[in-house]
């Protein structure tokens, strides 16, 4: 950082790099609004465009802006792009940076001055300077609209939906007969994660979400919940006290304006239901239910066909649901 014989123009150029590194990264985050396609850009393509950028500003008296932009815009950076559009958006942000305005007093980098390139001075001055600004980059830093951090924060937020899901749907289960196995144990752990879990996390963001004047708190369930099937009784017990848990919750958190959604889908295509001769939903069809559940304030949710028919003959006949199931062992 500190080995270029002309340090004022190679910082500042360098700190300008830095931002295009980071802003061909983040721009990911926003999906096809960053870019049509998510190259797999990393720190490789950073370091040897500062090597590149020490290299040539060096060896030339005059700054080679158009050799600078031409190799890291289409050697280095440039290789991995193939949709025209991104290769056109990845040029235009070298353009801002490598020109000779990039080397004057508070150079802005964002329309509104919020990131700018900072003076020369030690490498300590630039890591305090990126430490004054915001810890959640604006859009604005990435060249788009306030409203682009919608789109990103549905997308992440229905990864983590989903996730959840893979991991919250499958619960634990497979602790055998009741009767004929005589053991306690696996239905104590069906019941210390699926019920006493599920319980723990509601109280520890219950009042996070009194604390911000309210929200939600979603419980993924099951169908076997509603009726217990003989193939899974543990499982379908501790189910059914997550259903009651869901019921008691909601009670007790209408009045800190906290919706408690309880989601009961049939099987989900997970590792637990591998094994199992149904029509699977996806996870991700499960969360696309939850979030229309969250816009609607919907309290119980059915996400996939299986569920919807299995609470309508529950409705219809729940004795007679209860003896199929009961077949089903």
């Amino acid at each position: 950082f500190e080995g270029c014989n002309k340090p004022e123009v190679f910082k500042k150029l360098c700190f300008g790099l830095a931002f295009c590194h980071g802003f061909v990264q983040e721009r990911r985050a926003f999906g096809p609004i960053g870019w049509n396609i998510p190259y797999g850009f990393d720190d490789g393509d950073l370091k040897i465009s500062v090597r590149q950028l020490q290299m040539y500003v060096n060896e030339n008296e005059a700054t080679p802006f158009e050799a600078l932009k031409y190799a890291t815009g289409e050697c280095n950076y440039g290789g991995r792009v193939t949709d025209d559009k991104d290769r056109r958006l990845l040029n235009t942000l070298l353009r801002k940076v490598y020109q000779p305005a990039a080397l004057k007093k508070g150079f802005r980098l964002s329309e509104s001055g919020t990131y700018v390139i900072p003076e020369e001075g030690s490498h300590e001055s630039y890591l305090d300077y990126i430490a004054s600004l915001p810890i959640l980059p604006l859009p604005e830093a990435f060249g788009l609209h306030a409203n682009a951090d919608i789109t990103k924060d549905l997308g992440q937020t229905a990864l983590m939906t989903s996730t959840l899901i893979k991991a919250g749907a499958a619960g634990a289960g497979g602790g055998g007969a009741i009767v004929a196995a005589n053991n306690e144990a696996p239905k104590r752990m069906e019941m210390d994660i699926n019920y006493f879990g599920t319980m723990k996390m509601a109280v520890a963001f219950a009042p996070i979400i009194k604390a911000k004047g309210g929200g939600a708190i979603v419980n993924i369930l099951s169908i076997s919940g509603l009726c217990s099937f003989a193939f899974a009784p543990g499982y379908s017990a501790s189910k059914a006290a997550g259903h009651s848990l869901t019921q008691a919750l909601r009670a007790e958190l209408a009045k800190q304006n906290t919706l408690v959604i309880g989601v009961y889908p049939g099987p989900i295509d997970t590792d637990m239901a591998k094994h199992l001769p149904f029509d699977k939903a996806s996870p991700d069809s499960v969360a696309t239910h939850v979030f229309n559940a969250l816009a609607t304030g919907e309290e119980d949710v059915f996400p996939d066909p299986f569920s919807v028919e299995f609470v309508k003959q529950l409705r219809i006949d729940a004795k007679a649901v209860e003896k199929a199931n009961g077949a089903s062992a």
